[in-house]
């Protein structure tokens, strides 16, 4: 019978939600173009949702996640929080 070993990764939760953010900048991004010319009727229902949501972000929220997901040593120092 084999054992199974429980791996914890720390700061998996904060890594996790700044790649959410970045993701959604990026996506958003990419969609706000064809939603203010005029395509926006388009988008569905998920879409327009999650665009509001991540027009509430501002650029350093997005330089913050960038900096979570790309620094591992950022997390070990103590900086979230």
């Amino acid at each position: 019978m084999q054992k199974s070993i429980e791996i914890v990764i720390p700061d998996s939760h904060e890594m996790n939600i700044s790649h959410i953010i970045s993701i959604g900048s990026e996506s958003l991004f990419a969609v706000n173009r064809d939603y203010y010319n005029g395509k926006g009727e388009r988008l569905t229902y998920d879409t327009c949702t999650n665009m509001k949501l991540f027009c509430s972000f501002i650029a350093s929220n997005y330089v913050a996640a960038q900096r979570l997901r790309l620094d591992p040593d950022y997390l070990k120092l103590g900086n979230v929080g």
